[in-house]
């Protein structure tokens, strides 16, 4: 075997041997892709259980937040700084969903039950009168959707 045959078998080894590191590289990405996607779903999963947990399991929360939706107006002053900071939250939480799902580590069936639950809370009158003063302090981003959301509740 002469040395061009020896250095054209070390080319291909060395094709090979990136060619599987490739391929190495490749299946790394998509279960970091699957792992952080399982994450956001948990997190997900997580931040709703504690928002809910606050209505479930305080009378006097639940109370603020059915007064709060039907009328904003009609909260007694600390009534209407708890609602509101109930409202914050629900609405940090979905900021931030919706910022996973632009960025693909929310799934589109995800996504979609998430904005199932936006509407069931923010489509109510104390709630839009609610967003109509504190809605800018969310992204821009979220504010636009927001918007298109109330938009077509009306």
């Amino acid at each position: 075997m002469n040395w061009e045959a020896i250095g054209a078998v070390g080319e291909l080894l060395g094709a090979i041997g990136v060619i599987l590191t490739l391929l190495y590289l490749a299946t790394q990405i998509r279960q970091n892709t699957m792992s952080n996607r399982q994450a956001a779903l948990q997190t997900i999963s997580v931040q709703n259980a504690e928002w809910l947990s606050l209505i479930i399991q305080d009378e006097d929360v639940a109370r603020i937040f059915r007064t709060g939706q039907r009328d904003v107006d009609s909260l007694e002053n600390e009534d209407s700084v708890r609602y509101g900071m109930l409202m914050t939250q629900f609405c940090r939480v979905f900021d931030a969903q919706y910022h996973q799902y632009m960025n693909g580590a929310l799934v589109e069936d995800m996504w979609v039950s998430s904005v199932r639950s936006i509407i069931s809370v923010m489509t109510r009158n104390g709630a839009k009168v609610w967003w109509s003063r504190f809605g800018n302090q969310f992204s821009d981003p979220f504010q636009e959707f927001m918007e298109s959301v109330l938009e077509d509740d009306s």
